[in-house]
């Protein structure tokens, strides 16, 4: 609030989210956002080691300017980043210290981008958009063709779906949806198959009453 200048301006509760001011910050049922991480851990946010705060340096010496830039204006988080303290995380980007977890977390709400859950009922209708869109394709096509077709429909909805979550932080489920896909081609396609074995099996036999197939 401070960094925003809204040290000042009260809480208040709207919707689905926090209004400080003109900020809206969205948050889930229990009051929490989803962190975006910007980086690699270690990779994203200048550190300053602990010993060259107590022994002065950033203050004096050769490295005092470097400091002075990457310390002014900034906030600046103070934590154990050893690996003595054991404060490590699983984050999508690898193992972080809990204390660039804050980090990225400030960085989050200071520059807004958040990761939002799409809501229930689109997630609903992708569940059952896909299925109804490959079972046709897949019962029409050839079997090859079909089974083609399931992998393009679902390699297109991997890549939406990065593109919302990377370009507008919208973040749809994954898994069910490409299950409930990869189940519907695989049924409409192993019943094809057990129904055009049944017919080549019902015509070879009726080929046999007339004509030596040997």
């Amino acid at each position: 609030l401070l960094a925003r200048g809204l040290a000042d301006e009260p809480f208040r509760r709207v919707g689905k989210g926090w209004r400080v001011g003109k900020w809206v910050v969205p948050v889930d049922d229990e009051g929490c956002f989803q962190v975006c991480f910007f980086g690699k851990p270690d990779e994203t946010f200048p550190t300053v080691p602990y010993e060259e705060v107590y022994s002065g340096a950033v203050n004096a010496g050769e490295s005092a300017a470097v400091y002075r830039q990457v310390l002014r204006g900034k906030i600046a988080l103070v934590g154990d980043a050893t690996t003595v303290s054991n404060d490590y995380r699983i984050t999508p980007m690898g193992t972080m210290a809990g204390v660039e977890i804050h980090a990225h977390a400030i960085a989050t709400l200071l520059q807004c981008q958040y990761v939002q859950e799409a809501p229930r009922w689109l997630n609903t209708v992708v569940l059952c958009l896909l299925p109804v869109l490959i079972c046709p394709l897949v019962a029409i096509c050839p079997l090859r063709c079909g089974a083609a077709a399931a992998v393009a429909l679902l390699f297109a909805y991997l890549v939406a779906n990065v593109w919302l979550f990377v370009d507008h932080g919208l973040w749809l489920h994954l898994v069910a949806p490409s299950a409930a896909t990869m189940l519907s081609a695989l049924g409409v396609l192993g019943e094809r198959s057990l129904t055009e074995e049944r017919e080549k099996r019902r015509t070879r036999g009726m080929l046999e009453r007339y004509v030596s197939l040997e």
